[in-house]
Formats: structure tokens, sequence, C-alpha cells
């Protein structure tokens, strides 16, 4: 089980370094939980979307701010390049890499570009959080939970 923490991965959190992570879990079949009490948000919803197994523990969140299509310089060249397969000088080259670069990840963790369309083609950038019940209707699959608690007692052996 694989918590998720919104002082670890919150906003301001590197976009590659969560899609990169993301990429590792989904391939390694691990179960991700939100932290008790906590918003997981922008880094942290990448990274727990990429679950083989995705637990909302009660009173907690998974959503986007504004900030999720935001990158900086360097994490818009490194994904030019891991996404395009093209080195590019500057960003100036290429517009909408943001857009294209949260598309790509979501599809390389199975979950379809139509996420992408539906949530994010015409967002203004308000703040938002998914519920079990908009998940479960795009194909993602989602397990409330009580407490991580009940979680770890769950997947724990023996």
């Amino acid at each position: 089980v694989f918590p998720m923490y919104a002082g670890e991965n919150g906003p301001r959190s590197s976009k590659l370094d969560a899609y990169l992570i993301a990429m590792d879990i989904a391939q390694k079949g691990l179960v991700t939980a939100t932290g008790p009490g906590q918003s997981c948000l922008d880094a942290c919803a990448i990274i727990w979307l990429a679950g083989n197994e995705r637990i909302l523990i009660d009173g907690t969140s998974v959503g986007f701010t504004g900030d999720m299509l935001s990158l900086t310089d360097e994490e818009y060249l490194i994904l030019a390049q891991i996404i395009l397969g093209e080195q590019i000088e500057d960003r100036g080259q290429l517009t909408g890499l943001e857009f294209l670069a949260l598309g790509h990840f979501l599809q390389e963790i199975d979950i379809g570009f139509d996420f992408v369309l539906k949530y994010f083609s015409d967002w203004d950038g308000e703040a938002f959080e998914l519920t079990v019940e908009e998940l479960s209707a795009d194909g993602i699959p989602v397990v409330r939970a009580p407490s991580l608690e009940a979680v770890v007692s769950y997947y724990t052996p023996g």
C-alpha cells in the first residue's frame, strides 16, 4: 500500500516526478491510498490514480488545482523529450505540452484520454475534487475505507 500525503505530494510538487512515480506504481501493480484527513491534489492525484487499486480514506479527497497544468521550464523540456522524442531548445517552440503530458501519462497508467477531455479541455483552472461516483462512472474503480490502519490491516498478510 502506497499512502499519499498532501504534504509530500502537494500542488507544488514536480509534475515530472509525479508522472514517473505513477508509471512505476502502475507497472508494479501497487495499491494507492489517500492519507488520512488530506486533500490529494495534482501530483498526489496523478500518483494515486496510478494504483492498481485506489483507496479513498473517509474524510479525504482527490482533485486538481490550476497548478496541474503548469510546468517549470526544465519539466517542459524534459517532457517534450520523453513524449515527442524530440529535443526542443525553449518552450516557445511548442505550446500545449502541459495538456498533452497529462493525457499521455494518464494513458500510460491505463486511464483513457476521455478522462482528460472531460475534466481538462474546457477547464478554467478552478480547483475541483473528484467523487467516488464520478471516478466510477469514468471506469476508474475506487474503494472507500474508514482509515489507513484498516487498509494496512487488510493488505498485511497473516
